[in-house]
């Protein structure tokens, strides 16, 4: 058979050498054929090619309005298209879960013709349009149709838990403390779950929006909003346009009551928040640096910003953490703090990042899903950029850090290359590796070329591919172009090789010879994953100064030989500390604190007390250094050096206890202030603890006093008791569900309120964390009373929640409720039994037992009401599982 193939296929070839003038290969003269099947020992790798480009999609003009109670979007699109390149006669769009009521082509001279058409439920596709259309030609589209999210069943990744494109919250206001809002969130590709499109991050548009909402509602859109009217049945219609072209994933609607906080304008555009009513006058401490950022961005990269506005919107229940929609990001609720809360979380990282993305993913967007690190990677060292021209280098090296160790962790159970064509989802590509290890390897890319090369391509980049997209070689040639390097080894084995380099560095001096020998291994599996060559700096610190190398890492085993005279004091690898890899150093304690004590750098700092605190036998100079640590400039180093507490209390416990007290009450950093009261108490003053905590409810951070609290009720439940009953009115979650928790293990009957109260004023995933501490709240108690109201209570929670582990957990709950009085029938039904003869004991438990069944009975009723209205099949397993 595989020579009968081979001849074949011969022949074909032949033939095909003598036709080649009129043959063109792509998409439209494709043969489909019956799949041959030939044996082989290899097949083809999976391969996410970029989306081809048939047609062009110039222009979206779309018409919307909602359907609150079937959750529904009512749409009218006009879509102007021109052929890529190929002449066409056929359109296939994008368009999930739509009911269409009309599909027109509209004539040049404004005539409407009928087209006819297929759909699938995700792709749109018209065969006839009557005439091919060339390059040159324009086609117009008018499209009818609803749009039903809803019914959508493709549940999202972990990084997009969502795939409906356009949510609905709270749309029949159902849920209490719960906002009606719509939203979108269209990465990757999920606008076409709102409008037709050609959904594909490679496609540009620019876009008009008319959107009709209740007149009490506000509307925010990507752009301008140009103008409203009021409708005469209580409606207003805002129009939006965007005119200037991005991809259809970055469209965006967002529209609830929503109070408009206006900044100062930034040269000359609008720059506004859109909050909760509760949170007007937090809004600008939140967003407090936005114009010094694009500022910042806008001279760092020599692009000025480059859109019409800038608006930032909070949503609740948001399917991700934040997304760059053109001209109009949106945020998560967890941004939405009030301004005392800032304290402890600030959200400007997230703020920056999103930012970035205006330039790069917005301004310039990554050709195919594969290309994603164009925008992640980016967006993520965005954050870095901003936090070392605004707090300094210690902060930027700290976040980079925490990236680097985050791309680790993660290392140990997948290792991807940072551009994979291989991906089996598109969610896939959002993760520590395309962000994290982004992040790093760009910044590598910066410390290598040096900043004036690295930011003149970064401009280079965003000016050529301008409202455009890109992919990860375009970027490559332009480091090339701009510094006249070849950059091929680089990106070879960062961006298109997995894994990363694991460091063995061990460095001898022979004091006969006066020579230093560094030896330097690379440990990983060089059968998966390549031999680097990386560019380091090496410092070597001795008696008479400092001596610097530019090196390069390039062998498996590398050896570097020096003839100094004198045995060094410290040998620093990598100097500037910006290698991505995993190392291990061989030093001894002595080296440790002298790098310490006299190498400014953050990280070197870092590593030098993290060695010193790990040591099984730390010397008295090792403790000098680590009581040294307690006051470094930087937070993270001080709280490394608190983890050997117990270290430093063998030095001097006394001054270490002045330490302490003095870190407790005035450390700017609110982490170390509750971490140093925790040590004081277990350390020295457990039996003072109640008079600590009371100093510490007077703190600025909810984060101490919240910790105050639960230290509190681990030494005296009823002073925790009593404390918590006095803090119940402040305005903090993370210090409500520490109250919660703490009445769920110590609360009486008097508190059960308090369970009803924080229902009210929670809403979205936040009621999970709720459902727990109740739970166990009314199993401790075993209180008929409290047990009937917990029964309600869940009841709601679980009816009114859009969201399966809210409903699962609140489903658990009552099932276990329902356990706890089952165990309570049996055991009763068993003692009736055994008080034969005994009337007056038989009664007492009769009586029991009325109540008792009357509960279970209450439950089954309940049970049986939210077995009406649940869809998933988990949790109606879970409420019939003794079944």
């Amino acid at each position: 058979m595989r020579k009968w193939v081979t001849f074949f296929l011969s022949i074909l070839l032949l033939w095909a050498c003598s036709n080649k003038k009129d043959v063109v290969l792509n998409a439209q003269n494709a043969i489909s054929v019956d799949t041959i099947s030939t044996p082989s020992l290899k097949i083809q790798p999976l391969y996410n090619q970029t989306p081809p480009k048939i047609w062009k999609l110039i222009h979206t003009q779309l018409e919307l309005s909602f359907n609150y109670q079937k959750e529904e979007v009512n749409g009218m699109a006009v879509l102007t298209l021109r052929p890529y390149f190929y002449r066409q006669n056929s359109l296939t769009l994008d368009a999930k879960s739509f009911d269409f009521q009309s599909i027109l082509l509209i004539e040049p001279d404004s005539s409407a013709r009928k087209l006819t058409y297929d759909y699938n439920g995700k792709k749109l596709e018209i065969k006839d349009l009557g005439k091919y259309y060339l390059k040159t030609d324009t086609l117009k589209l008018k499209i009818k149709y609803t749009a039903k999210p809803t019914e959508i069943k493709d549940e999202g990744g972990k990084a997009i838990t969502g795939a409906q494109g356009l949510y609905f919250i709270n749309p029949r206001g159902k849920e209490s403390n719960m906002p009606t809002q719509i939203w979108t969130q269209g990465e990757t590709e999920y606008s076409s779950c709102w409008f037709p499109t050609l959904d594909e991050p490679n496609q540009k548009t620019t876009q008009e929006i008319a959107v009709t909402v209740p007149e009490e509602y506000v509307s925010l859109s990507n752009g301008i909003l140009e103008f409203s009217t009021e409708n005469p049945n209580g409606t207003r219609t805002d129009y939006w346009s965007q005119s200037k072209a991005h991809s259809p994933y970055l469209a965006m609607l967002a529209i609830g009551k929503f109070a408009v906080v206006e900044g100062p304008d930034w040269r000359g555009k609008k720059v506004n928040y859109y909050v909760e009513e509760k949170y007007k006058e937090d809004a600008p401490f939140i967003f407090k640096n936005t114009h010094e950022m694009m500022e910042f961005y806008s001279n760092l990269l020599g692009v000025e910003y480059p859109w019409a506005k800038y608006s930032q919107v909070v949503v609740r229940n948001f399917v991700s953490g934040a997304m760059e929609n053109t001209s109009a990001t949106l945020h998560g609720e967890f941004v939405q703090r009030h301004k005392r809360e800032l304290i402890d979380y600030n959200p400007e990282a997230t703020i920056a990042h999103e930012l970035f993305h205006q330039w790069f993913g917005d301004l310039v967007s990554c050709e195919s899903w594969a290309n994603l690190p164009l925008n992640e990677a980016f967006a993520t060292y965005g954050e870095f950029l901003w936090q070392e021209y605004k707090y300094g280098e210690d902060e930027a090296a700290y976040q980079l850090k925490n990236k680097l160790e985050g791309y680790l962790r993660e290392s140990k159970v997948k290792r991807e290359e940072w551009v994979r064509f291989d991906y089996q989802s598109k969610d896939d590509m959002f993760d520590g590796h395309t962000y994290s290890k982004g992040a790093r390897i760009l910044h590598m890319l910066r410390t290598y070329s040096g900043d004036s090369a690295f930011f003149q391509t970064l401009n280079l980049y965003l000016t050529r591919y301008a409202h455009g997209s890109a992919e990860m070689h375009q970027l490559r040639l332009l480091f090339e172009e701009v510094t006249g390097q070849d950059y091929n080894w680089f990106f070879d084995q960062w961006a298109y090789r997995s894994g990363h380099p694991v460091l063995n560095i061990n460095h001898s001096y022979d004091s006969i010879s006066g020579n230093l020998k560094l030896v330097v291994k690379q440990n990983q599996d060089l059968v998966k994953f390549p031999l680097y060559q990386i560019p380091f700096s090496l410092e070597i610190h001795g008696k008479t100064g400092i001596n610097r190398y530019e090196l390069w890492l390039k062998n498996e085993i590398n050896e570097y030989v020096f003839t100094l005279g004198e045995k060094p004091i410290l040998v620093d690898f990598d100097a500037e500390k910006y290698i991505l890899c995993e190392k291990t150093e061989t030093k001894t304690e002595r080296e440790w604190i002298y790098q310490y004590e006299n190498i400014t750098q953050y990280l070197a700092r870092y590593e030098a007390i993290e060695a010193i605190g790990r040591n099984t036998s730390i010397s008295a100079a090792g403790r000098k250094t680590l009581f040294k640590a307690l006051s470094d400039p930087h937070f993270s180093i001080r709280n490394l050096a608190l983890n050997a507490s117990h270290e430093i209390e063998k030095l001097n416990s006394s001054d270490f206890e002045a330490k302490l007290t003095s870190m407790w009450k005035t450390d700017e950093n609110s982490k170390i202030r509750a971490k140093a009261l925790r040590l004081l108490v277990h350390s020295f003053h457990p039996k003072e603890v109640r008079q600590f905590v009371q100093s510490s409810l007077s703190d600025t951070s909810y984060y101490v006093i919240s910790s105050a609290l639960d230290l509190l009720a681990k030494y005296d439940s009823v002073s925790a008791v009593v404390f918590a009953s006095q803090l119940e009115g402040l305005e903090n979650d993370e210090l409500k569900f520490t109250i919660a928790t703490i009445y769920s293990k110590y609360g009486k009957k008097s508190q059960a309120g308090y369970f009803s109260k924080l229902e009210m004023e929670v809403g979205g995933y936040a009621k999970v964390r709720l459902i727990y501490p109740y739970k166990n709240f009314v199993l401790r108690l075993k209180d008929d009373q409290v047990s009937t109201d917990g029964i309600l209570l869940l009841t709601k929670i679980q009816s009114e929640s859009p969201f399966i582990w809210v409903r699962r957990a609140a489903i658990d709950a009552l099932v276990e409720i329902e356990d706890l009085y089952l165990t309570e029938k049996a055991n009763l039904e068993e003692q009736k039994l055994q008080q034969t003869g005994n009337g007056q004991a038989q009664n007492i438990i009769a009586k029991r037992l009325d109540k008792v069944t009357f509960i279970l009975d209450f439950i089954d009723t309940k049970f049986k009401e939210l077995e009406k209205t649940e869809t998933d099949q988990g949790i109606l397993d879970a409420i019939y599982k003794e079944d």
